[in-house]
């Protein structure tokens, strides 16, 4: 297992703007985050908004002159349910010209996509995507290729054994788009496609089943794909499927992350405990693809918070910066800061050719972690870092605003490396 003591000293993660906050009260605003390359423009996700659970999504804009994120206006009207929980997933392009975002529990399982005009205005020329079979959950997770070209949407409970699926898209010309193809599970109960995660060309996507029975129950799998097609509409496995640790219920590909050359590819297993009956510690594994062996090769352990504690979730959320060489993990559970508070940390890969494949270990960046500034606020639960590697958005979807008198309003903060 691999594991990292902070830096003593050095550059610090420091606030970037102001807090960010939900508007009433069960909010979970911050359950589900992504930013765009340059760390300057934000999405969150609360879908228990509104008329109970309907959903909403917001758009955020950096503001150098004033150190401030603004709220730039979003069309988030095409849930059309109470329960639809608009919002639970969302995704940007690194240029931040297209913004999707999800509703897997409304009567029409819904995804909408919107090339952005300017960012700040309203989104104009929206298209919205719609599953086929109730109760599919078409829209749990969605992925936007870096060049905002390729959508990928999972629906882990598509048919009625809960096999799953993922369908993919492809902008032909400026806001249209056509299905060009559907992945599928291989055994009931996989949930595959709970998380989906493309490449930078959209031509690598990994697709995890976190619930399927491999060697133990819910030991669960990713299986990465590519494709080569023109039309994009052929996609065969890229290596082997990667299975889980020997390990039952570590919920293996809960999360997933891929960079912008499909070449790194991060797993989280939030469920996973090296002790025999401590659920939930959690461990994230990192995998390099390999020309040499036409395969993905194996990490040289299992990354895991230094001082993990049963249930406290690490690997909740993964974020790889583009290159692959920064990566980001949730511990919404983490109770270092308090119960429940929560933490996001921020991993650095070192050149130390003497690790196992040659591509090194992992080493915290900045001598501070997020951590939650309240009992059970749930930081980490959902992290998004910025291509470039410099910005972390960290979600706390569980915070309430006590000055306010709001529970569970949700919060987002945003941080950048600096010299201390």
């Amino acid at each position: 297992v691999v594991v990292s003591e902070p830096p003593s000293s050095g550059p610090r993660w420091i606030q970037k703007g102001q807090p960010l906050l939900g508007g009433e009260s069960y909010d979970a605003f911050g359950s589900s985050l992504a930013i765009n390359g340059d760390g300057t423009v934000l999405v969150v996700g609360s879908p228990q908004s509104e008329t109970p659970n309907k959903g909403k999504t917001d758009l955020f804009l950096f503001q150098s002159e004033t150190d401030a994120w603004v709220a730039s206006e979003l069309d988030d009207t095409f849930a059309s349910t109470v329960t639809s929980e608009s919002g639970f997933a969302v995704a940007i392009d690194r240029n931040s010209t297209i913004v999707a975002w999800s509703a897997p529990f409304d009567t029409n399982l819904q995804v909408q996509v919107c090339n952005l005009i300017e960012t700040n205005e309203k989104p104009q020329q929206c298209n919205t995507f719609r599953g086929d079979m109730d109760q599919e959950s078409f829209g749990y997770s969605i992925s936007l290729s870096g060049d905002g070209n390729v959508l990928a949407v999972g629906a882990p409970t598509f048919d009625v054994l809960s096999t799953g699926q993922v369908r993919i898209f492809r902008q032909t010309v400026a806001a249209s788009w056509e299905l060009v193809t559907d992945l599928f599970g291989e055994n009931a109960g996989d949930r595959f496609g709970s998380s989906v995660a493309l490449s930078d060309d959209g031509r690598v996507l990994a697709v995890g089943a976190p619930e399927a029975n491999v060697d133990f129950p819910m030991q669960g799998y990713v299986q990465v794909f590519r494709t080569v097609a023109g039309d994009y509409q052929e996609w065969h496995n890229r290596g082997r499927k990667i299975p889980g640790p020997d390990d039952s219920q570590s919920q293996w590909g809960s999360s997933l992350s891929l960079s912008a050359d499909g070449r790194v590819l991060a797993v989280g297993a939030y469920q996973y405990h090296e002790i025999a009956g401590q659920m939930g510690r959690g461990a994230v594994g990192v995998f390099w693809w390999s020309e040499v062996i036409g395969d993905w090769s194996p990490p040289e352990g299992l990354l895991r918070n230094k001082d993990s504690q049963q249930c406290e979730h690490f690997g909740r959320s993964v974020s790889l910066s583009g290159d692959g060489k920064r990566l980001a993990v949730g511990s919404e559970a983490n109770r270092e800061s308090g119960y429940g508070a929560g933490k996001a940390t921020v991993y650095e890969r070192s050149t130390d050719s003497s690790s196992a494949g040659g591509e090194g270990g992992w080493t915290q960046v900045g001598s501070n972690a997020v951590y939650g500034e309240s009992l059970f606020e749930g930081t980490g639960a959902a992290v998004a870092l910025s291509g470039d590697g410099r910005a972390i958005a960290v979600g706390s979807p569980d915070f309430s605003d006590v000055s306010a008198n709001r529970k569970n309003v949700g919060k987002v903060r945003v941080f950048t490396l600096a010299q201390s």
